[in-house]
C-alpha cells in the first residue's frame, strides 16, 4: 500500500539567497524556509543576527535561529534539513 506520507525535499540555490523546502505530499506544509539570505555581512560583521530562537537540525545539532541553520544548509547542500523549532 502506498503511504502518502513520503517527503518531497528540494534545495533551490540562486544567487546571493536559497530555499530549503521538505514538502509533505499530502498536506505540502512548509517546514522551514530559508529565503532571501543574502551573503552580506551585517555592521557588526557577522552573517547572522544574535537572535537566540533556537531550531534543530536533522544532523541532532541545535542552531542559536534560523539564519545560523540557514548558513549551514547552504554549506552542507542537500545533507541538512530542518527538523523542528526549538532545542534538539
Amino acid at each position: 500500500k502506498f503511504s502518502c506520507r513520503v517527503l518531497i525535499r528540494a534545495l533551490i540555490i540562486l544567487p546571493w539567497k536559497f530555499k530549503v523546502v521538505p514538502l509533505s505530499v499530502t498536506s505540502f506544509k512548509l517546514q522551514a524556509l530559508c529565503s532571501n539570505y543574502e551573503k552580506k555581512l551585517a555592521t557588526d560583521g557577522k552573517f547572522c543576527p544574535k537572535t537566540n530562537k533556537p531550531v534543530c537540525g536533522t544532523d541532532g545539532k541545535t542552531y542559536p535561529n534560523l539564519c545560523e541553520f540557514c548558513k549551514a544548509a547552504i554549506e552542507r547542500i542537500g545533507k541538512l534539513d530542518f527538523k523542528r523549532e526549538g532545542k534538539c
